[in-house]
């Protein structure tokens, strides 16, 4: 995609992958708006792209992604002050803990933070803004998501028993590689791509940097496109995997539901070692 005047929404952006996509964004031309929850950093993140590139083309919106209304407010804004969108990136997250909080936290409408955070708001933001992008067309759709995945318990998907940080990043990481599959089908034939981007964390990078995990899965849906590195590092380790599907809605949000579209139990022997493996992670291993 040519991105000279081409206007983009990355949220997430004044950190991280996010601040980066965004200041190569910036450079390349396009219309850059960068979302996150802080304005003051985000005044010193617009002022410090600005200088680097001399690109003045930059906006930047303020919500917190753990209320809806705010995730509402900021779809409401961009589509009042913009009439193109060819590029959203949802790139917003939180990881297994907050602050070094370590117990189950709930967002400001009572949802599980990192489901609220990761899934919930990406689901509501793009389906806000899906008719601006739309009428981009051709434009693209970037859900980021991570190598880091687990299996959702549908009797309990907010985690009220047994909470784990970890088990809560990887369920909401899951749900938005499903919610990319759910988009993808949405739009088919509408000359908009779907795509989702993996990245690994720094911890497992080994060298504290953010690494981006370029393995893609492909399918090709006439001119709808979507490309997913689907924890393909997992399957080659575990290949005798048992998958089960099923699709179960949650709550309505602004008269969608965010289905879930897969229940995925793996349970086979660890290549490894042997030993029975019940989700993704040997416990050997």
């Amino acid at each position: 995609m040519n991105l000279t005047d081409k206007t983009v929404l990355i949220t997430g952006a004044t950190d991280g992958v996010g601040k980066l996509v965004a200041l190569r964004l910036a450079a390349a031309g396009a219309r850059v708006l960068l979302h996150g929850r802080n304005k003051e950093k985000g005044a010193a993140v617009l002022r410090a792209i600005r200088d680097e590139t001399g690109n003045d083309r930059l906006e930047y919106y303020q919500a917190d992604f753990s209320s809806i209304d705010e995730t509402r407010q900021l779809a409401e804004a961009i589509e009042a002050e913009h009439d193109r969108l060819e590029l959203l990136i949802n790139n917003a997250g939180i990881g297994s803990t907050t602050r070094g909080k370590i117990e189950r936290e709930t967002s400001r409408d009572g949802h599980e933070l990192r489901f609220a955070v990761n899934y919930l708001a990406p689901f509501l933001l793009t389906h806000l803004l899906l008719p601006l992008v739309l009428k981009s067309a051709p434009a693209r759709i970037v859900n980021v998501a991570s190598a880091g995945q687990q299996g959702i318990d549908f009797s309990d998907v907010m985690l009220t028993r047994g909470y784990d940080g970890f088990r809560a990043y990887c369920q909401s990481k899951l749900a938005l590689v499903m919610f990319t599959f759910d988009i993808a089908e949405e739009t088919k034939g509408s000359g908009v791509r779907g795509g989702r981007s993996s990245r690994r964390s720094a911890e497992s990078s080994g060298d504290g940097q953010e690494r981006e995990d370029t393995t893609t899965v492909g399918a090709k849906q006439s001119d709808l496109e979507i490309e997913l590195s689907i924890l393909q590092s997992n399957y080659e380790k575990c290949l005798n995997f048992g998958l089960k599907a099923r699709a179960i809605p949650t709550q309505t949000i602004d008269g969608k539901q965010p289905v879930l579209v897969i229940q995925m139990l793996n349970v086979g022997r660890c290549p490894t070692c042997g030993s029975w493996i019940v989700g993704w992670t040997c416990p050997t291993c």
